[in-house]
């Protein structure tokens, strides 16, 4: 018992040390803590504190993209000019397609990309913009995509499985 209760003094010393050498610096070097916190001006106010600091936070929220509102989102990239692509699957109502859909840097949807999709996905009022895959595989079933990548010359590819009646096939595609 005796060397437990010195093994659980020496652990407290070591961290008692080691909270100083973080305050304190160590090698000349200062520790500064990095503290997340929700921005309150990416994308729309939410009207409520989700990071518990006490004020409204913001966020970009996407629903009803392929048409119903199941909706996965695993990936997103951004390019040099701080274009955000998020790269998911949504429901259609009778299965999943490979939605892409890109984000201007304050968070709003970029109109300029894809085609209408005909809705309002982020509750701002506006029919919005994006590129949905349906039937990749020709199995007229579920397509998922899963990753997204882009080249040093911007363009899109988005990687993923789509059923081709059968089983799943693998796909690639490239968006320009």
């Amino acid at each position: 018992m005796r060397k437990k209760i010195e093994i659980l003094v020496i652990l407290a010393l070591l961290m008692v040390e080691v909270v100083v050498l973080m305050i304190s610096g160590c090698g000349g070097k200062r520790f500064i803590p990095v503290v997340g916190k929700v921005s309150n001006t990416f994308g729309s106010n939410l009207g409520r504190d989700i990071d518990m600091d006490g004020d409204n936070d913001s966020a970009v929220v996407l629903s009803n993209i392929a048409g119903s509102n199941s909706n996965i989102g695993p990936s997103m990239a951004i390019d040099g000019n701080g274009k955000i692509y998020v790269m998911g699957r949504g429901s259609n109502g009778s299965n999943t397609d490979v939605y892409v859909i890109r984000l201007n840097s304050d968070g709003s949807i970029d109109s300029d990309f894809g085609n209408s999709l005909g809705r309002d996905i982020d509750k701002d009022g506006n029919t919005d913009a994006g590129v949905i895959l349906n039937n990749i595989a020709s199995g007229n079933s579920d397509d998922n995509g899963y990753s997204i990548a882009l080249d040093k010359n911007g363009k899109v590819y988005v990687t993923g499985s789509s059923s081709n009646g059968s089983n799943d096939d693998v796909f690639v595609i490239k968006i320009e």
